[in-house]
């Protein structure tokens, strides 16, 4: 008889766990589309023909049921950590990498649970998801980049390990464009990119390029505008699309809601020019200093040492690309479709530098995409980098990218 109610006990057990694991899987496609605000349980409840009541039973709340997205999809991403290789760093740098991009080709062919999107991470506030993630950046650290150096290289090797898990989840903004059987050779191209940099050996590397980033233009006529993008642009990187709430950025400008809706008539609009200010600020600096600039290599260096200046200082803030998975996913095409040309724009600068000779041979859209993806992530570098500033951020962050990553200095 205790025998009969242990085995019921157990199929119920069993059960509970594999309703629970469907929830959790819809709730972090939904997060990965929508983001956290955009995910709710009436939603998850419809796409898996439950009640919202039923999906209270496993999650009490939808903050709840967030935090187990996480902390499911980061155990994930441990587990490809942690399979990792004995050898040198460049065994181990590009294990990971192909690791990575091997898993990432079963998910989008539906053999492998989905990863989530680290975007909403902050924004969710959960001490037990910051501290997964931490943990995952431990990880990442301790495996690649830690046998490389010794004391007193606690900010080269936070900043290195920053760069390579930005890479990763960059992935995420770009591989819409290739085929699954093609990501492997794309991991492959990334990991050779931060291996070596992209500069060309023969071609001296002026430091000088790097240290005079580009003034930031100035606002254009509508100052008080412009004022509500920025401060707009700096909450959706910190909180997503739904946490930049009208009433979080008129308190950050400390002026009423009045003033808000007297220059954008709603959130919406609001969101698109921020995103149009991104991309214009982005064609104006490219343009300006390729007309600095020397060589390929040369406005590669004015064009990253000015951006990422922007993004540290507050100084005409981009929108980072990643967060368009939180923003209303009629808005997602047209932001991806801007940005998938400012990576085209990009590309050229490479292959000029290429046929130049300043930048070494390699593949320009994929060299592309690591430099927008190192872009992306450099306001977030505060978080990892103690005591950090502008010249800590080119040295440990930005000249990896030109040097290659196993230079530990």
């Amino acid at each position: 008889m205790e025998g009969t109610k242990s085995l019921e006990k157990g199929r119920v057990s069993k059960k509970f766990a594999e309703r629970q694991a469907s929830i959790i899987t819809v709730a972090t496609r939904m997060i990965n589309r929508r983001g956290v605000s955009g995910m709710t349980l009436a939603q998850v409840a419809i796409e898996l023909d439950m009640t919202p009541t039923a999906i209270a039973y496993y999650f009490k709340t939808k903050d709840d049921l967030a935090v187990a997205s996480f902390l499911a999809g980061l155990s994930r991403l441990q587990d490809i950590i942690g399979a990792g290789i004995e050898g040198s760093f460049a065994d181990r740098m590009l294990g990971l990498i192909d690791r990575y991009f091997g898993y990432i080709a079963r998910m989008d062919l539906g053999s492998e649970a989905e990863l989530i999107a680290p975007n909403d991470i902050r924004a969710l506030n959960a001490p037990q998801v910051l501290e997964a993630y931490a943990d995952v950046f431990r990880s990442i650290r301790a495996q690649t980049f830690e046998s490389l150096a010794g004391p007193g290289h606690h900010q080269s090797i936070n900043a290195r390990t920053h760069l390579l898990l930005a890479q990763l989840h960059w992935f995420a903004a770009w591989r819409q464009n290739m085929y699954p059987c093609d990501y492997a050779r794309s991991g492959q191209r990334v990991g050779e990119v931060l291996l070596n940099g992209i500069a060309n050996p023969a071609c001296h590397l002026d430091r000088q390029w790097l240290s005079q980033p580009v003034q930031a233009r100035e606002p254009g006529e509508e100052k008080a505008k412009d004022a509500f993008l920025q401060a707009a642009t700096e909450l959706i990187n910190e909180q997503g699309y739904h946490g930049a709430s009208v009433e979080r950025i008129s308190a950050r400008l400390s002026v009423s809601k009045g003033s808000f809706y007297h220059h954008l008539e709603t959130k919406d609009e609001l969101i698109a020019a921020c995103f149009d200010r991104t991309i214009d600020i982005l064609q104006a600096t490219i343009a300006d200093v390729e007309q600095r600039s020397s060589s390929g290599l040369h406005a590669l260096a004015l064009l990253s040492a000015t951006l990422v200046h922007r993004q540290l200082s507050g100084e005409a803030t981009l929108l980072r690309i990643s967060a368009t998975s939180t923003l209303p996913e009629a808005l997602q095409p047209r932001v991806l479709m801007d940005y998938n040309r400012i990576a085209v724009r990009i590309a050229s600068i490479f292959s000029d530098g290429m046929v130049d000779g300043s930048v070494r041979p390699l593949d320009s859209f994929v060299a592309a995409e690591v430099f927008l993806g190192m872009i992306n992530t450099s306001d977030e570098l505060r978080y990892f980098v103690r005591d950090l500033n502008f010249d800590i951020a080119l040295k440990y962050y930005v000249e990896p990218l030109f040097l290659g990553m196993s230079a530990i200095q």
